[in-house]
């Protein structure tokens, strides 16, 4: 890869190629779970990468529902079988992360 590689057009490319017509609404999921990550890294010197109990609730929880609207508009707009599997396996991880987060917020 060259050091001039338009890394936004790669994500746009990787997001059409594995969702289809969905490719647009998981970008703006994506981008929206990286930007809490780097909100959440930035507020907390003690924060890591990592994923654990207390990143889980500060990025995931509070914006679960607007995750879930980007996540319902990708579903709406797929039309091939294999971005539909995709999406799918998906959203199998992310309602898991999410009981796993309304357990551990109490």
């Amino acid at each position: 890869m060259e050091a001039e590689t338009d890394v936004d057009a790669l994500c746009e490319e990787y997001y059409s190629k594995c969702y289809g017509k969905g490719g647009a609404a998981m970008s703006q999921l994506n981008g929206l779970l990286e930007d809490r990550t780097e909100q959440y890294i930035a507020g907390d010197l003690t924060a890591t990468y990592h994923l654990n109990p207390k990143a889980i609730k500060a990025i995931y929880l509070p914006a679960y529902a607007k995750l879930e609207e980007f996540y319902k508009q990708a579903e709406s707009a797929i039309d091939t079988g294999e971005a539909k599997k995709r999406l799918e396996l998906f959203g199998w991880s992310m309602r898991g992360l999410y009981r796993v987060s309304k357990i551990m917020a109490g």
